[in-house]
């Protein structure tokens, strides 16, 4: 493939740039070769489009691209209304699960009808074009005006998370997850004298929190990088507090002028997510940041999820307030188990989780700077050094279908839910694992964790077919009883009707 035929794609804000460039023209980000699947939708995306019909709607010009698809200012024909028509890339719009996405974004924002959320107005597959049409928003997102501006002023900031905290608590209460918040679905308007008057956008890869048939499976990572939640990041359940955390991150990003973590390497921003701790933004910017403030932020961005706010409704109105938050009961010992000082079994466990992460989002690429660096900490002097202890073997655990409790050696220890990992010290002895999944049925593997084995596949077994009933013997009829007396006359075949018999059984032919 030639340089002719390649395109870049922006990590942050998904637009397609020209191979020769390297960083995003309009944020600054990295650029990386996007892949073939994506170039197939590029170079079949719908710049035609221009001048043509969406059925009542005419496309007047692109307004922008994204990973997925290109944004149109369109007119319908009869009102004279112009809107944005958010149009699939044809490789995408034949894929019935990305089209269920985009139905999930208008059906998210049609539930809710906030003044702080894109008003969608129709959605519509015609024609073999699949497109979402919402309202034309004049002004621009907040990724661009960071880019433009630089560090924003901390009581602007306070004014837009608010906003934005009031939005997604609409959008949580009706039991939806926006699960991709980042300045690029920011999108500021001017409106009754307010400069910062937000909208939310992109509710594409929004999960309904009680749909069971949600399109992400347990295990797998959606979203950015750069604002994804540690447990969204690590495939597990998440709740509200995952908006919480990305919210956090874009309030940082507004206070600072850049991410918390950056880099070219997806794995390294998603290890920085889960690991490593964020320096307080007025270390970052070097500008005074009200403390109130900064205690917001950073209770957004705990590690734990219940060292966080809890609800959107309290970041709302600590951010109106400008109330520092008090301190979570539980904060200290869960930052301990899942921020940058866990044990170094834990890290163990986690960086297979964050190699499957970073696969899962589809790129990999070198290094640009390395996330932040730990605070040092002041400590006893070290005692004398002993015999290094030997490396723990690292099982990968799956299970079809996922979500078994697996317990290892007899002894039963907990490892978590499937998909997992167990540290285990290693061993020429053997090594019981046991599967237990909903409904009780157990089953159970032995490895011998003398190196790290392949991932091991727990697999339930299928229910045994139903035994058919045994046949009932057909219980003798009694005699009847003989009538005395002398035999009525038998009536012609031809006058009996349905009435008809052959050898005492109904005919239904007659």
């Amino acid at each position: 493939m030639g340089n002719a035929e390649r395109r870049k794609l922006c990590v942050v804000c998904s637009q397609v740039f020209p191979v020769e460039l390297a960083q995003c023209p309009e944020d600054g980000s990295p650029l990386v070769l996007a892949d073939a699947d994506q170039l197939e939708t590029r170079e079949t995306a719908a710049p035609s489009l221009v001048g043509a019909m969406l059925g009542s709607y005419r496309v007047l010009r692109v307004l922008g691209e994204g990973g997925v698809g290109t944004v149109y200012e369109a007119e319908h024909l009869r009102l004279g209304r112009k809107v944005a028509a958010k149009v699939l890339h044809p490789g995408l719009a034949a894929q019935q699960d990305v089209v269920v996405r985009l139905f999930n974004e208008a059906r998210a924002v049609n539930e809710i009808r906030h003044p702080h959320i894109v008003d969608v107005e129709d959605f519509v597959a015609v024609g073999g074009h699949v497109y979402i049409v919402v309202e034309r928003l004049e002004g621009l997102d907040l990724l661009r005006l960071i880019a433009r501006a630089g560090p924003l002023a901390p009581e602007r900031v306070a004014h837009i998370g608010a906003q934005v905290a009031d939005a997604l608590a609409a959008v949580h209460a009706v039991g939806i997850l926006h699960r991709d918040l980042k300045p690029a679905n920011v999108f500021l308007i001017e409106r009754d004298g307010d400069r910062d008057y937000c909208k939310v956008l992109d509710f594409g890869i929004a999960k309904f929190a009680t749909d069971e048939r949600g399109l992400t499976k347990l295990g797998t990572s959606v979203g950015t990088p750069e604002y994804m939640a540690p447990e969204q990041i690590l495939g597990r359940p998440v709740d509200a507090r995952a908006d919480i955390y990305s919210l956090g991150m874009v309030m940082y990003e507004a206070l600072t002028g850049a991410p918390a973590f950056r880099s070219e390497s997806y794995t390294e921003v998603l290890r920085a997510q889960c690991t490593a701790p964020v320096p307080p933004p007025s270390e970052r910017s070097g500008s005074p940041v009200p403390a109130a403030l900064e205690a917001i932020v950073m209770t957004c961005l705990e590690k734990a999820p219940e060292a966080r706010f809890g609800r959107m409704e309290e970041v709302r109105d600590a951010l109106r307030s400008g109330a520092a938050p008090p301190a979570p009961a539980r904060r200290r010992g869960e930052v301990a188990t899942v921020g940058a000082t866990r044990r170094r079994g834990r890290q163990l466990q986690l960086l297979p989780a964050l190699g499957i992460a970073a696969v899962a989002l589809g790129f990999a690429y070198s290094p640009l700077w390395p996330a932040a660096t730990p605070r040092r900490v002041a400590s006893a002097p070290a005692p004398a050094p002993g015999p290094p202890p030997a490396p723990e073997i690292v099982i990968t655990l799956v299970s079809k279908p996922a979500g078994a409790e697996v317990f290892v050696g007899p002894e039963r220890r907990p490892a978590g839910a499937t998909p997992t990992t167990a540290a285990v010290p290693p061993s020429a002895e053997p090594l019981l694992l046991t599967a237990r999944f909903p409904g009780g049925v157990e089953v159970q593997e032995t490895i011998v964790p003398d190196r790290t084995p392949p991932p091991v596949v727990f697999v339930l077994p299928a229910a045994p077919a139903a035994a058919p009933p045994p046949a009932v013997a057909a219980r003798p009829e009694p005699p009847r009883p003989r009538a005395v007396g002398p035999r009525p006359a038998r009536r012609p075949a031809a006058k009996q009707g349905k009435a008809a018999t052959r050898e005492g059984v109904i005919d239904p032919f007659k």
